[in-house]
């Protein structure tokens, strides 16, 4: 899907950061969890998803090569694989950054941790946080390219 730049654009003006809300004609709106939910089809029930910017004690590199190795028996291989899908859908379409094509190493704990714990976090909360973040960054003159799910501002609209 392809983002329509001056329909965000407009939008992101009318964005107020005090109240998280869309200042229209009709008066203030706001994306909501269940907007979230009905757009995504994200858990928005189930534990917060707390991340940290601080790096694991091994590093980040150490951290990526412990849990996706290339040698691996089949069962485990595919796995990975899997896993490694969900950290490009989780980095260039939930939560990318501003260049669209990296996602901040936070995010890889809750990925590469227990499958049943990621099952039990609310995805959807995380994202329309992240989202509202993304918003109030861009009210910021000198911003140039918003980050997160601008897909969602979009279909939302």
């Amino acid at each position: 899907m392809e983002l329509d730049n001056n329909m965000l654009t407009t939008l992101v003006e009318r964005w107020r950061r005090e109240t998280h809300t869309f200042h229209l004609l009709k008066g203030e709106a706001m994306i909501t969890l269940k907007d979230i939910t009905l757009i995504t089809d994200l858990p928005i029930n189930g534990e917060a998803i707390i991340g940290s910017l601080k790096k694991p004690l091994a590093g980040w590199g150490a951290f990526i090569l412990a849990h996706l190795g290339i040698e691996v028996p089949t069962e485990e291989q595919v796995e990975r694989y899997a896993r490694v899908y969900l950290i490009g859908l989780v980095g260039r379409v939930l939560f990318p950054n501003k260049s669209n094509r990296y996602m901040h190493c936070m995010w890889l704990p809750l990925l590469l941790g227990d499958r049943d714990d990621m099952g039990r976090k609310s995805w959807g909360s995380a994202c329309l946080a992240t989202l509202y973040a993304e918003l109030c960054k861009c009210t910021d003159p000198n911003t140039k390219q918003p980050g997160g799910a601008m897909f969602i501002v979009q279909l939302w609209a």
